[in-house]
């Protein structure tokens, strides 16, 4: 009886050390400051096209050159982190957009590839940084933000004088930190925040298969300890009201712990 009792003592203590533990790790990879910028971008819309009748005394021009197409294309940047990013977190390079037409331009066609760039939603920043320039090749949007608070947007309205598609690519680094490379708003594919936990466990790690690892030690060591727990707390009956308050207690916390854990082994071998 004394040796059943000790047991149970050290399935207790066991129990005692592996929670808090798991809790410390768990709120340390929340916390875990993160510096990420994302960017992406909605594809052209026509504003106005070569064959549009409009009334003959009415002429678009831009610099006294006559404007036939114009096509407008969002841009998205978003601060996918958690942490708040400023100019101070970019390398003195800064951040630059490179927005590169599908089509080449007529050689008649003086107009720049980027007509204009205007910020339609800025955070309600004060001080960022925003200017663009245009070459034979492509157009690029330089940007710097003030403050851009975890979760926060700016979007760009980029107007073209060319009825095309874009492409998008970037250039700039993020001290500490990193820019996801430009993805179509429409191919944006939601994350539950149960598959970014099992992400960032797997970026701790590097490999998937030590997270498999991780929780399939960690779900057999509550299911282990259940049962054990649940045969040296109880006579030869196993009833669960032979059990005292205290392992019924940790019994219960075996059993919650284990399923959590069951549950995070399927997502990190399905993620």
């Amino acid at each position: 009886m004394v040796k059943k009792k000790n047991n149970i003592q050290t399935w207790i203590a066991i129990v005692s050390i592996i929670v808090p533990i798991l809790v410390t790790f768990f709120i340390k990879l929340i916390e875990n400051e993160n510096k990420e910028l994302s960017i992406y971008f909605k594809q052209t819309e026509k504003v106005l096209i070569k064959k549009t009748t409009i009334n003959n005394n009415i002429a678009l021009s831009y610099d006294s050159i006559n404007v036939e197409n114009i096509s407008i294309a969002e841009i998205i940047i978003e601060n996918s982190g958690n942490t708040p990013l400023t100019k101070l977190d970019f390398e003195k390079e800064g951040f630059e957009l490179i927005v590169t037409p599908n089509v080449k331009k007529n050689k008649n066609n003086t107009l720049p590839y980027l007509m204009d760039v205007t910020c339609s939603e800025n955070a309600k920043q004060r001080g960022s940084e925003l200017s663009f320039s245009s070459n034979e090749k492509n157009g690029v949007i330089e940007y710097l933000p003030s403050l851009l608070n975890k979760g926060d947007r700016v979007i760009l309205e980029v107007y073209i004088p060319l009825d095309t598609k874009i492409n998008l690519d970037y250039n700039g680094k993020i001290k500490g930190g990193m820019i996801k490379s430009p993805i179509l708003y429409s191919d944006i594919k939601k994350t539950s925040k149960l598959e970014d936990l099992i992400t960032s466990i797997n970026n701790i790690f590097l490999f998937k298969y030590f997270t498999v690892i991780l929780f399939a030690l960690l779900f057999s060591t509550m299911i282990i300890g259940a049962i054990s727990l649940e045969s040296l707390s109880t006579n030869d009956t196993n009833k669960w009201s032979d059990m005292n308050i205290q392992s019924k207690f940790f019994m219960i916390l075996m059993i919650l712990f284990s399923l959590l854990f069951l549950i995070l082994l399927i997502a990190s071998v399905i993620i």
